[in-house]
């Protein structure tokens, strides 16, 4: 498996698709269910696949300073 790093140790990635959440939406999520009784069992916290490079697009826009993979 191809890595990478925001240091720029690796320069390729696996344009893979990615489940990825919010840690504020998962902190949400977990106040809602332990304060609402009827919520019982697992659930499960996503937003819709992401490519990782609309992901890495997206970040060099936010963080620019940063070295990203070229591929």
């Amino acid at each position: 498996m191809k890595q990478f790093s925001l240091t720029g140790e690796r320069d390729t990635v696996e344009n893979k698709i990615r489940n990825i959440v919010d840690v504020r939406d998962v902190a949400d999520a977990l106040l809602l269910a332990y304060e609402n009784p009827e919520a019982s069992g697992r659930y499960i916290c996503s937003s819709k696949p992401v490519k990782v490079s609309d992901m890495i697009s997206v970040l060099k826009t936010l963080y620019p300073m940063y070295t990203y993979p070229k591929k």
